[in-house]
């Protein structure tokens, strides 16, 4: 494995903008950061894509390796991209090529530059890569399902922990006297919360 396989790549953010933005901005290093990430991780679906087409690894894990390696935004990303570059091939759903389009990829470029997209196209056979899509769009929004069911639950636990606080109607300064300032404050923090 090569020094490319170490480094976080989840941590490298998307750079939308041509090199020449990039170079007027001063920031190459993060334009050059980002193609780095999308060429390997476009690298990594099309050897996903063609594992599956062995039937050797499963597309959910493969799916999770991306992930895990990659985060979703950029995995999303570049399958957004491939689907772009592939508009009017029959062998992309209507709801792929929808869903694609919602993408901004890459703005105008000026005369003289490299279309990088194309370097980030998943090329191969573009059913596996429409299957691939599909499933990793279904994939996704049960996840997302998933994190709002949880953070519903969080939400809910914590406004139990709220309810089985009692009321304490007296002052601090009462509290304090008769040993009752953790139950002052539990209710203080609790009817606060509750505004």
């Amino acid at each position: 494995m090569d020094s490319q396989e170490h480094r976080d790549w989840r941590n490298v953010p998307i750079y939308n903008q041509s090199l020449a933005h990039a170079r007027k901005k001063g920031e190459e290093e993060t334009f050059h950061a980002s193609a780095e990430a999308n060429n390997l991780c476009s690298k990594r679906i099309r050897e996903a894509l063609d594992s599956q087409r062995q039937g050797s690894i499963p597309m959910k894990e493969c799916l999770l390796s991306l992930i895990r390696d990659f985060g979703w935004e950029r995995v999303l990303y570049l399958l957004a991209n491939s689907i772009q570059i592939a508009q009017g091939d029959l062998r992309i759903s209507p709801d792929n090529t929808k869903w694609a389009n919602e993408y901004r990829i890459t703005p105008n470029l000026p005369k003289n530059e490299i279309d990088w997209r194309y370097l980030w196209d998943i090329r191969g056979d573009r059913a596996r890569l429409d299957a691939f899509v599909t499933f990793t769009r279904l994939f996704e929004s049960r996840v997302r399902i998933f994190e709002k069911q949880l953070a519903k639950k969080e939400g809910a636990k914590e406004e139990n922990k709220m309810r089985n606080v009692p009321l304490y109607k007296e002052s601090a300064s009462t509290a304090r006297a008769n040993n009752y300032l953790n139950t002052f404050i539990q209710s203080n923090t609790s009817n606060q919360s509750c505004v």
